[in-house]
C-alpha cells in the first residue's frame, strides 16, 4: 500500500514537469551504418544546445553539459567531448574516432596513426571532406609542435571554405565556416569510417611524450622499469592490444604505450663547435618536418644553416622541410665574423686605409704604414690624440678606427740648385735636421749671361743668396739662378765687405750695391764721380743708361754696431735688437729720420714692402686688379710680386686696402704663405698651440699658419696668450721678421 502511494506520487510529479525537460536535444537519429552520415546527423540533432544545464536550454557560463556528464568530466571545456559523444551515438568505435576530452590528445591520436593531414597554412595539400574531424589552434617550436585548442566536425566543403558543426562554440553547439588557408586551421583527423581500425605495426617508433614509462607488462597498472626521454628512438618488435609495443630495455623486455609514440625518425642538431643546440625534432613517417628556427651560438661566428656533414655545404635553413624517412644528424655551418679596421694616418699619407680582420686572428698592421715628414710612426691608438695601444698587430675583435701616433724624428733635408735657364747646376746637397749647410761656390753657366747669385724663385731681378751663406732652416729648399745679360761696357769694382750686382733688360741697366752682414756702404762713385749717401746704408740701387760705365763701391766693417738714429727706440727695449737688424738689412726704416714709431700699427702695404725687401723682390713689373693702388706708390713693385706669388690677396676683388692695419694672425698667414712660396715651411703640427690659453680664438683660416709660426719660433706670445686678433705693431713686426730669418 505504501509502495503504491509512493509510486503514484512520483508519477504525478513527473506528469507535472514541463514537457521536453528530458527530451530536449535528444538524439532522435536512427543509425544507418554509414559512419559519415550518422555522425553528422547526430551532431545536427544537437544544434542550438547551450551550456549551463544538462538539458541545454538555459544559457550559462559554467561548462555544464550532458556531454561532460556522459564523459564523466562535467564542468570542463567540452568541444572534444561533444565530438566523442556524437561518434559514440553514431556507433563509431574508438578505434576510428578516439574518445577524448583533450583536443591535443585527439589530434595526436590521429597523427600517431598516420591519419592526420595538415592544413595549407602548415604546408599540407590535403582537400578536406565531410566527416573529417578538424582541429584548430596554433604552431609552436618552429612549426614542429602544435597546440590544438578547439575541434569540430566538417559537414560541408566548398572551394575556399570548410563548414563545421562544433560544440562549445560561443558556449553552444552551432555551425561555423572558416577559410581553408588560415593559420587557425591546423589540420584534419581523417577517420576510417569503413570500420577498420588503423592497426599498429612493428617497426621503429619515436617517443613524443616528455617522459614515457617502460612497463613490465602491456598494461598501465604494471610496474615501471624506467622512462624514455622525449625523442627516443626505439624498435617495436611486437604490438599487443593495439596500443602496446614490445621493446628491449636495459637487457630486459618492456612495453610502452604507442599512443605516445609515432612511427618516424629523429632530426638531431650538432652545433659543430658552437653551443645551445636546438631540441631534437621528431619527423612522423606520415608528414614532412619543418626545420627549427632555433639557432646555435658561437662566439666570433655567424650561423649560416645546417649541413649533413661537419664540413659540408648548407643544405637546410630555418623553415625548410625535411621530407626523407630516415633519422639524420644536421651539423651547424659557420662563417667566421670579420671586422673592419680603418687606419687613419692622423695627418700622414695615405690619409686612410681599410683592412679586414678575421675573428680570433691577429691582424698585421705592418703592411699599411703611412708617412709624415719629420715624424716616425710609433703605434696606433683608438683615439685621435691617444697613446700607442697597438704596434705591429691589432688583436681585438670589433670594428674600429685606429689613429696613427707620431713622434718627432730627425729629418734629412735637401738644398736643390735650379739653373733657371742655364746649364750644369751644382749637385743637390743634403743635411740633417738641426744642422746647417753652406751655399756652394759652384755656379751654373749660361751663354750670353752673367751668374749673379741665387734666389728663392725664378723670376726675380736681384739675387738674395750667395756662395758662403749659411742655410739652417729645417726644410728643403730650391734655389734658382739669377742671371743678367753680359754687359762688356760696364765695369764693377766692389771693395771688401760687399758686392755689386747688375741687372740688364732691353733698355735698362740696374746696379745694386749690397753690403755684407755687419758692414755698411761707405763710398759709391759712378764713372769716378762720388755719390753722396746717408750713413749706415746696407743697400743702394742705381739705374743707368746702357752706355759705358764704371761703378765703384767701398764698405766699412762696423762689427754689428750701429748708430741708433731713433729717439723712440731705447736700448733696453725688448724689440731693440730686432729694429737694429731690420734697419741694417734695409728691411724696415723709420717713419722719418729720427722716429721708428715702434707702437704704431703695421699696415698691409708696409708689411708687403718689408717682406719684398727681405726677399729682394725689387724691380718686378706687371699689372694689379686693385683700384686703390697706383704704380707711383712705394710698395707697388713689391705688391706685384706678393700678389702674383699668392702670398697676399686683396680684401675684395678690386680693393687691396693698403692702409688697413694688419692683425697678428693675418701677419702670420702672409709670412706662412711666403714660406710655402719658397718651399721652406717644413713639418709641424697644431699641438704647438695648446699651451696658449686663447688658442681657440684663432680664426680657422689662420690656425695652420699660427701653428707654424709658434712651432718655428717666429712668434712667442705674451703672458701665455697669442692675441691673434690684436693689431700687430711695427716693433712686433720687426721681431717676427728677425725671428723668421735667424
Amino acid at each position: 500500500m505504501n509502495i503504491m502511494k509512493k509510486t503514484v506520487i512520483i508519477l504525478l510529479i513527473l506528469a507535472m514537469l514541463p514537457l521536453g525537460v528530458f527530451a530536449a536535444f535528444e538524439n532522435t537519429h536512427v543509425n544507418t551504418g554509414n559512419g559519415v552520415d550518422d555522425i553528422l546527423a547526430v551532431a545536427f540533432t544537437q544544434e542550438g544546445y547551450m551550456e549551463g544545464s544538462l538539458e541545454g536550454t538555459v544559457q550559462g557560463s559554467n561548462d555544464c553539459t550532458k556531454y561532460g556528464e556522459w564523459y564523466g568530466l562535467n564542468y570542463h571545456a567540452w568541444c572534444a567531448m561533444f565530438v566523442s559523444w556524437c561518434a559514440d551515438q553514431a556507433g563509431i568505435p574508438t578505434t576510428v574516432i578516439p574518445k577524448h576530452a583533450s583536443c591535443d590528445e585527439g589530434m595526436n591520436w590521429f597523427i600517431n596513426r598516420g591519419k592526420f593531414q595538415f592544413a595549407p597554412y602548415y604546408g599540407g595539400t590535403y582537400e578536406p571532406k565531410r566527416g573529417d574531424i578538424v582541429y584548430f589552434g596554433a604552431a609552436y617550436n618552429s612549426g614542429n609542435g602544435y597546440d590544438s585548442t578547439h575541434v569540430g566536425i566538417v559537414y560541408m566543403v566548398d572551394d575556399t571554405r570548410i563548414h563545421v558543426i562544433e560544440g562549445n562554440s560561443s558556449k553552444k553547439v552551432q555551425t561555423v565556416s572558416y577559410k581553408k588557408d588560415i593559420a587557425y586551421v591546423l589540420g584534419y583527423g581523417v577517420p576510417d569510417y569503413s570500420g577498420e581500425s588503423a592497426k599498429r605495426e612493428p617497426g621503429v617508433y619515436i617517443t613524443t611524450a616528455s617522459s614515457l614509462n617502460v612497463r613490465s607488462e602491456p598494461t598501465k597498472s604494471s610496474a615501471s622499469l624506467g622512462q624514455l626521454a622525449y625523442g627516443s628512438e626505439v624498435e617495436v618488435t611486437e604490438v599487443a592490444n593495439e596500443i602496446w609495443g614490445k621493446i628491449a630495455y636495459n637487457g630486459k623486455t618492456g612495453w610502452i604505450s604507442l599512443d605516445y609514440c609515432t612511427m618516424g625518425y629523429t632530426v638531431k642538431y650538432n652545433t659543430n663547435g658552437g653551443s645551445n643546440a636546438p631540441q631534437t625534432q621528431i619527423k612522423s613517417i606520415y608528414a614532412d618536418l619543418v626545420i627549427t628556427s632555433s639557432k646555435p651560438a658561437r662566439t666570433g661566428y655567424t650561423f649560416t644553416g645546417w649541413s649533413t656533414s661537419a664540413d659540408g655545404e648548407v643544405v637546410y635553413k630555418a623553415g625548410d622541410r625535411y621530407t626523407e624517412n630516415k633519422s639524420i644528424v644536421l651539423y651547424a655551418q659557420w662563417k667566421v665574423n670579420t671586422y673592419t679596421v680603418t687606419l687613419d694616418a692622423n695627418g700622414g699619407t695615405p690619409a686612410t686605409a681599410t683592412l679586414t680582420k678575421e675573428h680570433g686572428k691577429a691582424l698585421s698592421l705592418e703592411g699599411s704604414v703611412p708617412v709624415l715628414d719629420g715624424y716616425k710612426l710609433v703605434g696606433w691608438s683608438s683615439t685621435k690624440n691617444g697613446e700607442p695601444e697597438y704596434t705591429s698587430v691589432y688583436d681585438g675583435n670589433k670594428d674600429i678606427t685606429l689613429y696613427a701616433v707620431w713622434e718627432r724624428d730627425r729629418d734629412v733635408f735637401t738644398v736643390t740648385y735650379n739653373a733657371n735657364g742655364g746649364e750644369n747646376p751644382p749637385a743637390a746637397e743634403k743635411f740633417t735636421e738641426g744642422m746647417s749647410i753652406t751655399i756652394t761656390d759652384k755656379a751654373p753657366v749660361r751663354q750670353g749671361y752673367t751668374f749673379e747669385g741665387w734666389a728663392y724663385s725664378g723670376n726675380v731681378k736681384w739675387a738674395s743668396v750667395f756662395a758662403g751663406d749659411v742655410y739652417n732652416k729645417n726644410a728643403s729648399l730650391t734655389l734658382y739662378a739669377v742671371w743678367s745679360k753680359e754687359t762688356p761696357d760696364l765695369t764693377l769694382i766692389p771693395g771688401e765687405g760687399g758686392r755689386i750686382q747688375k741687372y740688364m733688360s732691353d733698355d735698362t741697366l740696374g746696379v745694386r750695391i749690397l753690403a755684407d752682414s755687419k758692414n755698411s756702404i761707405s763710398y759709391i762713385s759712378i764713372d769716378d764721380k762720388p755719390i753722396g749717401i746717408p750713413g749706415d746704408l746696407s743697400e743702394y740701387v742705381i739705374e743707368l743708361d746702357t752706355g759705358k760705365h764704371t761703378v765703384t763701391a767701398e764698405f766699412t766693417y762696423n762689427g754689428g754696431l750701429w748708430i741708433n738714429p731713433f729717439s723712440d727706440v731705447i736700448s733696453k727695449a725688448w724689440y731693440y735688437d730686432a729694429i737694429e737688424y731690420c734697419y741694417l738689412n734695409n728691411i724696415m726704416t723709420g717713419v722719418d729720420a729720427t722716429h721708428f714709431a715702434p707702437n704704431a700699427t703695421v699696415t698691409r702695404a708696409q708689411f708687403v714692402t718689408l717682406l719684398g725687401r727681405l726677399h729682394g723682390a725689387a724691380g718686378i713689373t706687371g699689372d694689379l686688379p686693385f683700384s686703390d693702388v697706383s704704380s707711383s706708390h712705394y710698395y707697388y713693385e713689391y705688391l706685384i710680386w706678393a700678389y702674383n706669388s699668392k702670398i697676399i690677396s686683396g680684401t675684395s676683388e678690386d680693393k687691396f686696402s693698403p692702409n688697413a692695419p694688419i692683425t697678428r694672425e693675418q701677419l702670420c698667414v702672409i709670412l706662412y704663405n711666403y714660406e710655402k712660396y719658397k718651399g721652406t715651411h717644413g713639418n709641424f703640427n697644431d699641438k704647438s698651440l695648446v699651451d696658449f690659453s686663447d688658442n681657440q680664438s684663432i680664426s680657422s683660416w689662420a690656425r695652420e699658419a699660427m701653428a707654424w709660426a709658434v712651432y718655428s719660433k717666429v712668434i712667442s706670445g705674451s703672458d701665455g696668450k697669442l692675441l691673434p686678433r690684436n693689431y700687430a705693431t711695427r716693433a712686433q713686426a720687426a721681431v717676427i721678421i728677425k725671428n723668421h730669418t735667424s
